[in-house]
């Protein structure tokens, strides 16, 4: 078989039974990792998609008789890529922050306080960012990890 079709049977495979213990079992800890493990295996892609991108590289030097295409493309992917990345990790974080989800720096607002902060207040800080998580924002990662991820 094809690179390709084996490709997308484990991410196939791997997003369904990723998807399936996130909604069933996901309320746990060991079972959400597992879960979110399973959603990972999409990075086979990547292997494919260098792959093809080689193969392609490959014809076009062939069809216009020159090296110099080569590190333009390699450019071009790697400049698109970077853009699509952080065009992802924006509307994240623009999605999380319109579900009020809001983690503060917590070592700048310790060291705000000065010589009133408690040995722990680091650690206090994170446990209310985390208690204040509402059930919009675990819903929204839930859906983002099962429909985006894959």
């Amino acid at each position: 078989a094809e690179v390709s079709t084996i490709i997308s049977r484990i991410v196939c495979r791997g997003a369904s039974i990723g998807c399936f213990i996130l909604a069933f079992f996901g309320t746990t800890s060991s079972w959400a990792l597992l879960g979110i493990t399973s959603l990972y295996l999409y990075y086979f892609i990547f292997a494919w998609c260098n792959i093809e991108f080689l193969k392609l590289l490959d014809k076009m030097k062939d069809t216009y008789d020159g090296a110099s295409l080569l590190p333009c493309m390699f450019l071009l992917k790697d400049m698109v890529s970077g853009l699509l990345s952080n065009t992802r990790d924006m509307v994240l974080m623009w999605l999380l922050a319109a579900t009020g989800f809001y983690e503060r720096d917590c070592n700048v607002a310790c060291a705000a306080h000065g010589s009133e902060v408690s040995p722990n207040c680091v650690a206090k800080c994170h446990e209310e960012s985390h208690a204040s998580i509402g059930h919009a924002t675990v819903v929204l990662v839930r859906v983002l990890y099962v429909l985006v991820t894959p």
